[in-house]
This record gives C-alpha cells, sequence and structure tokens, in this order.
C-alpha cells in the first residue's frame, strides 16, 4: 500500500504535465478513437474540443480518486499541541508552474516517447524527492497544505480542509499517512 499511495499522489501531482503538453500539441483523441471504432458520433469540428475537455477532466478524476484511495491508507493520531503551524501552498507554486513550462517547451515535431522519457524523469525525482505531492486541484476541492510542529518535536505537512492553527491538538481528528512526512485530514 505504501507504494501505491505514493505512485497515486504522484501521478495527480504531475498529471496536468500530460493535459498541458496534448492540448499544446492539438492532439485529437476523440478523431483517434472514432477513426478505431470506425463510428463518427461527433462532428469534426468539435472532435478537439471535446478532446481538450477530456484533457483538462482527467486530472480532476485522477486527484478525486487519489483523495478517496488515501482515506484507505493507515490512520494516524497526532497528539500532541501543536506549537507551531504555517500554510504553505504557495511554496509550491514555482515548481508546479516548472511542469507546466516543461510540456510547453516541447514543439510540435517531438516524439510521444521523448515526452513519456521526459515525464519518467520527473516522476522518479517526484517519488524519491517529494514530501508534500503538491497538487493545487486539492487546493481547488478545498484542502490546504500545513506545515506543522508538534511539541514533541514531531514536523510533518498535512492536507486538511479544516484551519490548522497553533495550541490545538489533532487527537481526534481523521489523518491517513501519505508517506513519512505527509498526512492527509478528513472532515468528520
Amino acid at each position: 500500500m505504501k507504494y501505491i499511495n505514493k505512485f497515486f499522489f504522484t501521478l495527480a501531482s504531475l498529471s496536468y504535465y500530460w493535459t498541458v503538453f496534448l492540448i499544446v500539441q492539438e492532439k485529437d483523441l476523440v478523431k483517434k478513437i472514432q477513426q478505431i471504432i470506425n463510428c463518427n458520433f461527433f462532428n469534426k469540428d468539435y472532435t478537439c474540443f471535446i478532446s481538450k475537455i477530456i484533457y483538462l477532466a482527467l486530472p480532476v478524476i485522477i486527484s478525486f480518486i487519489t483523495i478517496k484511495l488515501a482515506s484507505l491508507f493507515n490512520k494516524e493520531f497526532i497528539e500532541p499541541e501543536i506549537i507551531s503551524s504555517e500554510e504553505i501552498n504557495v511554496n509550491f507554486i514555482p515548481t508546479y508552474l516548472g511542469y507546466f513550462f516543461v510540456a510547453l517547451s516541447f514543439n510540435n515535431d517531438i516524439k510521444i516517447s521523448s515526452v513519456t522519457l521526459v515525464f519518467l524523469i520527473l516522476c522518479f525525482f517526484v517519488l524519491v524527492g517529494s514530501k508534500h505531492f503538491y497538487n493545487p486541484l486539492f487546493y481547488i476541492s478545498g484542502f490546504k497544505l500545513y506545515k506543522i510542529k508538534t511539541k514533541d518535536g514531531f514536523e510533518s505537512v498535512i492536507y486538511s480542509k479544516k484551519e490548522i492553527v497553533t495550541g490545538i491538538s489533532l487527537k481526534n481528528w481523521n489523518i491517513h499517512r501519505i508517506n513519512k512526512f505527509t498526512y492527509i485530514a478528513y472532515t468528520k
């Protein structure tokens, strides 16, 4: 389960890489599917537009599944009182924008194998180096990312829809571990 949750959080955090690339490259998924099954459900003028909607929807779906799967991860209890709490969503925006710029930088002649190789390299670095698995869709869905420190010196990062402030205890919260450093809290 440890690797499954890391995989899904990595996939969710990098999914817009493919969305940006496929939209910029004008890849028409619907047209390809219609050619494969030899059927024309949609007018040629709309297939590219519908493909872009699908590309935009996929990261949302992946993020939703990831949030739901995280509730199956190991439940944790963080009992000591929080002595410091800081919302850190904005710290990750430059990194996330970097993924967009990488996807935008490919020209129209690039092969999908090259794009996939770059994506796999990004996945590797996120898997082995990421403590937080930042995903702006989590923020849009109401989760904020907090860096906390407890009385006993425990430091971690928690995705939560509830505000985490100094002086509270998370003892009765529904918290699940994502990795060694990151947790997700669900509201009851």
